[in-house]
């Protein structure tokens, strides 16, 4: 175990036996989870992370300093399941986009899958997106025009919602960026899995804008018009469920701290 000290962190490090931290694994898909006080929901969203027929996976949380039992209903239902894991705790900070840098920060798949852990991947998000990503070393992202919603109970509301790129799901990423400009919101983020190496190219996510991925899509998109080579595809089917409920993080964003995380490996 070695720990790093800076002015802001304080990491705990404790080695995972099958991997090296700082390597890519080809093939590798990590799922990046955010999450603050979720321990209503947070095993069904591993739970649903597990249950995807793809492998190789791995799944990275961030805790943003829960109050609730949170963190306890995290590490048991990581460690019931067979996929490697990763667990970051720290003070709370508010800043969805830093936590979300910090987890990906962790993974070592070259794709990646942002999540939150009141939401839920739907059966096959994964496999039916990297299959297409192997193939074709243009594609930089896959994603879905198409969500669904639940209550906080877990009951599906809207089985379908459309997002804005529905009906344009092999534009051209001019065309998607103007989409953007005109929606503020084109398609969400969970359950689309994106290339580690893009992701790292465009700096990530913007640490001063708190919860909004307005900005990394427009990043995204940018990055994609300067490359004509490089491309994108969007799925007409739901990837993942959308929890609506009171306590949503994106709600909350006066809740700054400075952060301490401890990072665990698991599995």
């Amino acid at each position: 175990m070695t720990q790093r000290h800076s002015d802001r962190y304080a990491v705990t490090y404790i080695p995972s036996s099958t991997q090296d931290p700082c390597a890519r694994q080809p093939g590798l898909c990590s799922v990046v989870c955010t999450t603050y006080n979720h321990a209503k929901y947070a095993r069904a969203a591993i739970e649903s992370i597990v249950a995807q027929d793809y492998r190789p996976l791995e799944i990275i949380v961030i805790d943003d300093g829960s109050t609730d039992d949170n963190v306890a209903v995290i590490e048991a239902a990581l460690s019931e399941s067979d996929v490697q894991s990763t667990l970051i705790t720290q003070q709370n900070t508010a800043n969805i986009a830093g936590n979300v840098n910090r987890a990906l920060a962790a993974a070592t798949g070259d794709f990646v899958l942002p999540t939150s852990l009141d939401d839920l991947l739907l059966p096959g998000c994964i496999s039916s997106k990297m299959p297409l990503m192997l193939e074709d070393h243009c594609l930089v992202m896959v994603g879905n025009s198409t969500m669904s919603e639940m209550d906080m109970s877990g009951k599906i509301t809207r089985a379908e919602v459309r997002n804005p790129v529905f009906g344009h799901e092999t534009a051209s990423c001019h065309d998607l960026l103007e989409i953007e400009f005109a929606t503020a919101g084109a398609f969400f983020m969970q359950g689309t899995v994106l290339r580690a190496d893009c992701v790292e190219a465009i700096g990530g996510y913007d640490e001063d804008i708190a919860g909004d991925d307005l900005i990394l899509r427009t990043k995204l998109w940018k990055y994609l018009v300067a490359d004509p080579t490089l491309r994108c595809v969007f799925l007409q089917e739901p990837g993942f469920v959308y929890r609506k409920h009171g306590e949503n993080l994106h709600r909350n964003t006066l809740r700054w701290s400075a952060p301490t995380e401890v990072v665990h490996q698991l599995g």
